[in-house]
């Protein structure tokens, strides 16, 4: 009786042996089964969108599992596909780095004529803008504030800017052999001012060189201080004193900017 018991319990060894090896090697297999991730060395296709990349993330983390739960090797080719997608989400969820704060600007046009600009970007939607201003009869300063929706390659602006020219003399625009010559005096001190509402245009990168281009209305102001006096040949005399212009035109500019 015994002889045979003990063969009896041998032979359930040696059968149940085999089975738990198993076991633990399919225990082992479902563990190292890799879930597909982003690798170091793998680049995000240039032809997925974030919508495939998370859809083909899913599918690829759900075929993990699954292999996972059978005890089988997840197949190479899905282990890419799960790799790529998830570097492309990786890629979209990147933070990108903060718009630069300050530019450089030129520009030209009406009623500003020519500008050099020092830009000053406190937040995206917002730019400060101010410098010298070069109005043909004599130096100035101009700033203003630009509005901005977005900053893409193609963006509108709006924008309201004021400057005035230092008082200048505007004798050279007059000749001494001229009919106006009597107007001399009264141009020895000009001042000239505006302000203008524009909207715009900019083409080109909102984090360096741009085009930009911006039409509307402006309200100018010419002062001439001086006395000025003219007599007719039948004796009428017209005497003109700090002589003021103001007129609503419309106003242009072109220029290009520079974020550093």
């Amino acid at each position: 009786m015994r002889r045979p018991l003990a063969v009896v319990l041998a032979t359930l060894a040696v059968a149940l042996a085999p089975a738990a090896a198993r076991g633990e090697e399919a225990t082992a297999t479902a563990t190292a089964t890799p879930t597909p991730t982003p690798d170091a060395d793998v680049s995000p296709p240039p032809d997925l969108t974030p919508e495939a990349a998370a859809a083909q993330a899913a599918a690829a983390d759900a075929d993990a599992r699954s292999a996972a739960a059978a005890g089988m090797q997840l197949p190479e080719s899905t282990q890419r596909a799960g790799a790529e997608a998830k570097a492309v989400l990786a890629q979209h969820r990147r933070p990108r780095a903060a718009l630069p704060m300050v530019g450089l600007a030129l520009g030209g046009g009406f009623p500003d004529l020519a500008t050099v600009s020092l830009l000053v970007r406190p937040i995206p939607s917002i730019r400060f803008v101010g410098g010298p201003t070069w109005g043909y009869i004599g130096w100035g300063l101009h700033g203003g504030v630009v509005f901005v929706p977005g900053n893409w390659g193609v963006t509108p602006t709006f924008s309201l800017e004021a400057g005035k020219l230092f008082r200048s003399d505007a004798t050279r625009f007059v000749k001494e052999d001229e009919n106006a010559v009597w107007l001399r005096p009264l141009l020895r001190a000009v001042d000239y001012q505006y302000v203008a509402a524009d909207v715009g245009l900019e083409l080109g990168s909102p984090r360096g060189f741009a085009f930009t281009l911006r039409v509307g209305l402006s309200w100018v102001t010419v002062k001439a201080n001086g006395l000025a006096t003219i007599e007719s040949d039948d004796g009428t005399r017209l005497t003109l004193t700090d002589l003021t212009i103001r007129a609503t035109l419309p106003s242009a500019k072109v220029g290009f900017q520079y974020w550093f």
